[in-house]
């Protein structure tokens, strides 16, 4: 039984909590990796050159602070070096945290990090008007981190459900990803 104000003021608070929280955790897909690079439009392994935080207006928002990240390294699809512009939603703006629950955490994107990046072309990211589009990734489930280690690079696994989910070495998943590539290109020859 509640008997004192602070407990049901906690109590109304982790109820507001849990009702915000509940729809948007349900927007990230669960996927594995196959599923991951079969939707992708590509996945660069690489350093963080750059990185921006940009206003723009987002489907039907105004003014949404984005980060562009400018990723330099190689496609993980083809083994051919890459340097990727990449958007996600959220970021540092005048000194603030603009974020949602879903964007990758600020110690993840550093300028100067290694990291993975799952993207997708997307039509709404539009950072200059004339633009038909950008790169785009959705989540944090979408910005893996690696650390440089003894022997090969770790990529660091966020839990079931993602694309990565343990710890693992970044050698391995290059030929995974290049494997279920040369797949799903295969598969896409065979219906036509």
């Amino acid at each position: 039984m509640l008997r004192t104000k602070s407990q049901i003021i906690l109590v109304l608070i982790i109820a507001c909590v849990a009702i915000a929280v509940v729809p948007l955790t349900a927007a990230i897909k669960a996927t594995d990796l196959r599923e991951q690079v079969s939707i992708c439009s590509g996945v660069i392994y690489g350093k963080i050159i750059a990185k921006e935080a940009v206003r723009f207006d987002y489907a039907d928002r105004r003014d949404v602070t984005f980060t562009k990240l400018t990723v330099e390294g190689e496609d993980l699809t083809t083994g051919q070096k890459a340097t990727r512009e990449i958007y996600y939603m959220g970021g540092m703006w005048n000194g603030n945290l603009d974020t949602t629950i879903v964007s990758p955490k600020e110690h993840q994107t550093r300028l100067g990090a290694t990291v993975v990046v799952f993207y997708w072309f997307s039509k709404d990211v539009r950072p200059l008007a004339q633009s038909v589009g950008a790169f785009k990734a959705s989540s944090f489930a979408s910005v893996f981190q690696v650390q440089q280690g003894a022997g090969s690079a770790t990529v660091i696994g966020i839990g079931e459900g993602c694309a990565i989910p343990k710890n693992r070495k970044i050698d391995g998943l290059r030929t995974e990803v290049q494997q279920i590539y040369r797949e799903l290109q295969a598969e896409k020859l065979n219906k036509k």
